[in-house]
């Protein structure tokens, strides 16, 4: 007799409908219920289950050699705020409701933002996002990456907003000085930090801040902690003011905004 059907569990006995574990299935594929004793062909071959291992995935920071664990970078809800999403279609290392709070920030910050920084831009997803929002608001966007020039201009918008001419190529990390020189001109800066090692970009770019510019750190809680911020940092950065915390938290939008004031 052939198994009812079977899962990753086991298989229901033909005979008497009971429950078998694969453990009971012999070399021949052949098992004998454990109830009634039926012989059961099972299958030649017994599939074992493969189980990801998310720790290949696990990582240290480069510079401020933080161990950064891939349970916890998981999202609450896997269609809404998975960092696997898109904007115009191309893909984003962002959540939707990351857009959502961007778009209140732009409304409400955006009308005294001078020039927005964006500090690690991937593909250029939400770079695309960025950048059409600077050019609505007649700021200057500039990214800092270290991939080749092509990626920033493999399609079309990519190509409109010309975001292949408004890229620092390299080492982001050996030139993140620049902007401590570009963030002192007048206007409001915004800085969004979102390269490999969050840790030493807070430690970095915070104490760079005037008053009235924002850094928006991307991550937090998953790859830089409250506990990791080094008191003298904070100390740089005071007085400062939490932007959509609400948000942040209730929400699962990754990033964490401070305004210094």
């Amino acid at each position: 007799m052939e198994p009812l059907r079977s899962n990753e569990k086991g298989f229901l006995c033909p005979g008497c409908g009971v429950l078998q574990g694969f453990e009971a299935v012999l070399p021949t594929g052949w098992a004998k219920c454990s109830n009634c004793g039926a012989d059961i062909l099972v299958r030649t071959k017994v599939k074992e289950k493969k189980i990801k291992d998310d720790t290949k995935r696990n990582k240290i920071t480069p510079l401020s050699k933080r161990w950064i664990r891939r349970s916890d970078n998981t999202a609450i809800n896997k269609v809404i705020d998975n960092p696997n999403c898109s904007f115009l279609g191309v893909q984003s290392d962002q959540p939707f409701t990351a857009f959502y709070v961007w778009e209140k920030f732009f409304l409400k910050y955006g009308k005294k933002m001078q020039r927005f920084i964006e500090f690690g831009c991937d593909t250029g997803g939400t770079s695309v996002y960025f950048a059409l929002q600077c050019l609505n608001l007649e700021a200057q966007y500039i990214g800092f990456d270290r991939r080749k020039p092509e990626v920033y201009k493999n399609n079309p918008t990519k190509r409109l907003v010309q975001l292949h001419k408004k890229m620092v190529y390299g080492n982001g990390y050996e030139k993140a000085k620049q902007i401590k020189h570009i963030i002192q001109d007048d206007g409001r800066t915004v800085i969004f930090a979102d390269c490999i090692d969050k840790p030493w970009e807070f430690k970095m770019f915070a104490p760079m801040l005037k008053s009235g510019d924002i850094l928006a750190m991307h991550d937090w809680d998953r790859a830089i902690k409250d506990e990791w911020v080094e008191p003298e940092t904070m100390v740089a950065l005071t007085p400062y003011r939490l932007l959509y915390e609400e948000e942040r938290l209730g929400l699962n939008t990754l990033t964490k905004f401070f305004l210094k004031e």
